[in-house]
C-alpha cells in the first residue's frame, strides 16, 4: 500500500510541474524604479572646452615646426643626376605650410631630358614621436614613400632616412636625404642610397636658390 501511496503521490507531482509548464507566462511588469541605473560611460562623456584646448595645444605646430619655415616660396632648381647621360637639369619648386602651420607642402617640377619629372613632398614635425617626417610621391613611380629625421640645430641639417623600392633589381634600398638650410635663398638636398653593396651612393644633388 505504501508503495502504491507513493507512486501515486510521484504521479501527481509530475502531474503538478506539467500544469505549471503549461501555465502562459505573464511577463512582469516593472515599474521606472525597477530599472537598473545606468553608469555614466565616461568615453561617451563631452570634452570640456580646457581638455579640448589642452589637446589642440598639444597637437599644434610648435619649435620644430618653425625650423622648416626658411623653405616656404618658390625656388629655382639646378638637379644633378647620377644616371647614365643626365648629367644636370633645371626646375622649380614651391614650398606652403598647410593645417594651420602642421605640414610643409613641396610641390616641384622639372624638365628632365625632355620629359616631365614632378614630385610632391609633406614635410612636418610628429609631436608624439618626437621626430621629423616626410612622405613623398612622384610620376615615375605609383607608390609613396615615407621617412623620419632629425634636425641638427647647429648645422641646419635635416637628414631624413628611410627605405625605397629598388625598381631594378626589386625589394627595397635604404635611402638617405640630406637637406642643408645653408642660408634664406638657399639649400641644398643630396640623395644616397645603400643598395647592400657596402657604401652609400650618391643618385642625386639639387641646389635651390631663391626664385
Amino acid at each position: 500500500m505504501a508503495a502504491v501511496v507513493a507512486i501515486t503521490s510521484s504521479l501527481q507531482a509530475q502531474d503538478k510541474k506539467q500544469n505549471e509548464k503549461d501555465k502562459p507566462v505573464v511577463a512582469e511588469k516593472k515599474t521606472e524604479k525597477d530599472k537598473p541605473v545606468a553608469k555614466e560611460d565616461a568615453k561617451n562623456k563631452p570634452h570640456s572646452q580646457e581638455e579640448l584646448d589642452e589637446w589642440m595645444k598639444a597637437a599644434g605646430p610648435g619649435e620644430n615646426h618653425k625650423k622648416l619655415d626658411m623653405l616656404v616660396g618658390t625656388w629655382n632648381l639646378s638637379i644633378k643626376y647620377s644616371g647614365e647621360g643626365m648629367t644636370e637639369f633645371k626646375g622649380k619648386s614651391e614650398f606652403k605650410w598647410v593645417m594651420e602651420g602642421r605640414f610643409l607642402v613641396e610641390t616641384t617640377k622639372t624638365d628632365m631630358a625632355g620629359h616631365l619629372f614632378e614630385w610632391m613632398g609633406w614635410h612636418g614635425y610628429d609631436n608624439r614621436n618626437k621626430q621629423f617626417v616626410s612622405v613623398w610621391a612622384d610620376n615615375f613611380d605609383t607608390g609613396i614613400e615615407t621617412m623620419t629625421g632629425k634636425f641638427d640645430d647647429a648645422t641646419k641639417t635635416l637628414t631624413y632616412a628611410g627605405e625605397s623600392e629598388n625598381p631594378e633589381k626589386g625589394g627595397k634600398v635604404k635611402v638617405k636625404w640630406i637637406m642643408r638650410l645653408e642660408s634664406k635663398d638657399r639649400f641644398t638636398t643630396e640623395m644616397y642610397e645603400n643598395a647592400g653593396n657596402g657604401h652609400e651612393d650618391k643618385v642625386m644633388e639639387i641646389v635651390a636658390t631663391r626664385g
